[in-house]
């Protein structure tokens, strides 16, 4: 209840909820500045690595697609030819000390974002809180041409060389005050200063946003499919039209699936949860035999439910061509210069 109460103040015009906890968003304003000029003036010591680091992050708390772009990125840049390794946070996850994951790792341990990453990619994927251990893990144990990071852009201690900056185009900044009066984690114009790149994501229509400055590089985002969890059967989400389903969700926004599931007049029965939820089976247990729709970051959770009416969103992004062509040229000469 309070997370829905703060998600729908962030994401409004500044009212008195924002104003009664703007002296603790002033507290962690100093506290994120002071941090930041102890680490820029080196008196707290970056941990520097050999290996070229890109960090892909947001400035808003919830979800601005970070971990489907990693994922793109990771397969983009291996049908390169390059060797790469993955840092998530393992975020929910119950492990203390960094871990790489396998097909055998549990998703409530090593985090469900963290387990996504092994599945999606052919990259080896290391989980774990604290960054700059879970890289030491990841150089010990091959020899990477690029170590990506899905989220960390407010882990000071690891020093980047490149960041990206992802920006959710349905929710932008929010009221633009910082936690907890409103979603930013730091100052706009510090995480603004220090990318290499600002995108655009969670796009259905880039007409939509055409006019925007930031609309150069950006990411379209589609819900197309579902496929059966017990008979591995595709179907186009259209073919459910005037239908009803169940949507169960846990994750930060689900503002562009329900778009996708609406215009086909489908009839949703939405059941939400916080984001990062541990699913259980009777969070599937409805009084029909209605389809249930679900995404890929919830169902690791659930990979082992047999349930005949779960479908899991097949979701998909497409990166502009300006994106990739900067993506490329700026991967290439970092690799380059680091070699």
């Amino acid at each position: 209840m309070i997370k829905k109460i703060l998600k729908k103040t962030w994401y409004s015009k500044i009212g008195i909820l924002s104003i009664l906890l703007s002296p603790i968003a002033f507290i962690f304003l100093i506290t994120i500045k002071l941090k930041y000029f102890l680490y820029y003036k080196s008196i707290l010591k970056k941990k520097n690595f050999k290996i070229p680091i890109v960090v892909i992050g947001n400035v808003t708390v919830g979800g601005s697609g970070k971990t489907p772009f990693c994922i793109w990125l990771a397969n983009h840049l291996t049908k390169k030819g390059l060797t790469i390794g993955i840092v998530s946070s393992g975020y929910r996850g119950s492990s203390n000390s960094p871990q790489t994951v396998t097909h055998n790792s549990n998703p409530d341990i090593v985090g469900d974002e963290a387990y996504m990453l092994h599945k999606l990619t052919s990259s080896v994927v290391v989980s774990g809180g604290n960054r700059v251990e879970a890289t030491k893990l990841l150089v010990e144990r091959d020899n990477f041409d690029l170590i990506l990071h899905d989220d960390g852009l407010q882990h000071y201690a690891l020093k980047r060389n490149y960041e990206i900056l992802m920006i959710d185009s349905i929710h932008l900044y929010g009221n633009k005050m910082l936690l907890p009066s409103g979603p930013l984690r730091e100052p706009l114009n510090l995480a603004k200063k220090r990318a290499d790149i600002e995108i655009v994501t969670n796009l259905n229509d880039i007409k939509k946003f055409e006019n925007n400055s930031l609309s150069q590089y950006h990411i379209l985002t589609y819900n197309k499919e579902v496929e059966n969890t017990a008979n591995k059967i595709v179907k186009p989400i259209d073919s459910f039209a005037n239908n009803k389903i169940h949507l169960v969700t846990g994750i930060a926004h689900n503002d562009l699936i329900l778009l996708s599931l609406l215009k086909y007049n489908i009839d949703v029965c939405i059941h939400e949860y916080d984001d990062h939820h541990k699913f259980s089976s009777n969070d599937l247990n409805f009084n029909d035999s209605c389809p249930i729709f679900i995404t890929m970051k919830d169902y690791v959770k659930l990979s082992k439910v047999n349930n005949k009416n779960l479908w899991v969103l097949k979701h998909e992004i497409k990166p502009s061509e300006t994106l990739i062509n900067k993506i490329d040229d700026d991967i290439n000469r970092l690799i380059s210069y680091e070699n």
